[in-house]
């Protein structure tokens, strides 16, 4: 039929998220599962591959071993951590990082650093059940925030949040707070956040 030849072909990267609800449902009932199976596929790859990102940055953090104050980056120091804390987790965590963290963060705030992540990780082995775990070094606005997400079980037992209580501590002697909130489904994010005026 020279009409259906004529037509144009439809590519993938092309369709809107509107087109493709409107030929999903199209397929007919039968293909749910289907699409749902590939949905679930395509999440496991991504996840996969994010993974493999963060295992890779986290060994070019690595290459570049000494900051602007001559001693180890900040980078570096919180890769050593995570290192020797993977194996007591279900997988290695993902760290990320954004600003200029290795320009403004002084041996001295390392130290404190470096801590809050050793004592935060501690903390999700012990209590979380987590099987993923992101930590996240950020520089902002003056502010250096230390962010650990889990997929754990939460807040519900209160040694999680006597397990770090001296961390609230570091915080405040340094201007800033350390919070700790739940994420639905389940887990929690510990942020600890001090100004980089005071550091």
């Amino acid at each position: 039929d020279s009409a259906l030849l004529s037509r144009p072909r439809l590519h993938w990267p092309s369709w809107t998220a509107s087109s493709r609800v409107v030929i999903g449902i199209s397929l007919g009932s039968e293909h749910v599962g289907f699409v749902a199976e590939l949905r679930d596929e395509l999440a496991t790859h991504i996840d996969s591959l994010d993974q493999a990102i963060a295992e890779i940055r986290t060994a070019v953090f690595a290459l570049r071993t000494h900051g602007s104050h001559g001693g180890p980056t900040i980078r570096h120091r919180v890769f050593d951590v995570l290192r020797e804390l993977t194996p007591m987790l279900a997988r290695a965590p993902l760290f990320t990082t954004s600003g200029p963290v290795d320009l403004f963060v002084s041996a001295e705030l390392g130290d404190d650093i470096t801590a809050v992540v050793r004592e935060l990780l501690t903390n999700v082995v012990k209590h979380a059940q987590a099987t993923r775990v992101v930590v996240t070094l950020l520089v902002r606005d003056g502010w250096l925030t230390v962010q650990v997400e889990d997929d754990g079980v939460g807040l519900s037992d209160a040694s999680r949040r006597s397990g770090i209580s001296s961390l609230g501590d570091r915080a405040l002697n340094r201007g800033g707070e350390l919070t700790l909130s739940s994420v639905v489904p389940r887990g929690t994010i510990a942020r600890w956040a001090v100004p980089l005026e005071v550091a």
